[in-house]
Order: structure tokens, then C-alpha cells, then sequence
């Protein structure tokens, strides 16, 4: 597997939609925050959640996707468990 270093730390990413993601290859854990402000320019509050038993190549993935907003819905969004970290108004 290409080492992304560091993990467990927040990566940046482009994206209109996410902010940074994070992952522990040994417990298989993503974690995802979005932006505050949406594609439309709307301002939200800051939102993150962790999805739980993501495989490393599902990672990579979302890190080489095009469109990571895209990649996140299809590929992650409704296929893993997953709990809401934080909502706030940042």
C-alpha cells in the first residue's frame, strides 16, 4: 500500500465539499470534514463524522479522486457505519 504520511493526523484536501480527512490504517477508521461552506456558497456549520471498517484502498481512493465529494457519496457515504463527530457553527 502507498504510504499517504502522515495518518491520524487531519490531511487537506481540495474539494468544494470536504475540508480534511483522516485515517488509522490498523482500526480501518475514516474521518471526514466537510466544509463549512457549501458549493453554493451557503454557510453551514463545520461537520465531521467517522466511518468505521474502511479498507486502505478505499482511502487511497477518496485521496485520488477527481472529485472527492463524489467519491465520498458513492463510495463511502451509505456503505459504511458511521457515527456524526461534531457539528458546530466554526
Amino acid at each position: 500500500m502507498p504510504q499517504y504520511a502522515p495518518f491520524k493526523t487531519w490531511i487537506p484536501v481540495q474539494s468544494s465539499n470536504l475540508e480534511a480527512v483522516w485515517y488509522d490504517p490498523a482500526e480501518e477508521i475514516l474521518k471526514v470534514r466537510f466544509n463549512p461552506v457549501d458549493s453554493h456558497g451557503q454557510r453551514g456549520g463545520v461537520r465531521s463524522y467517522a466511518y468505521s471498517m474502511v479498507p486502505p484502498t478505499v482511502f487511497l481512493g477518496l485521496l485520488d479522486a477527481g472529485s472527492k465529494g463524489q467519491y465520498h457519496a458513492k463510495h463511502i457515504k451509505w456503505n459504511y457505519p458511521y457515527v456524526q463527530l461534531g457539528y458546530s457553527d466554526g
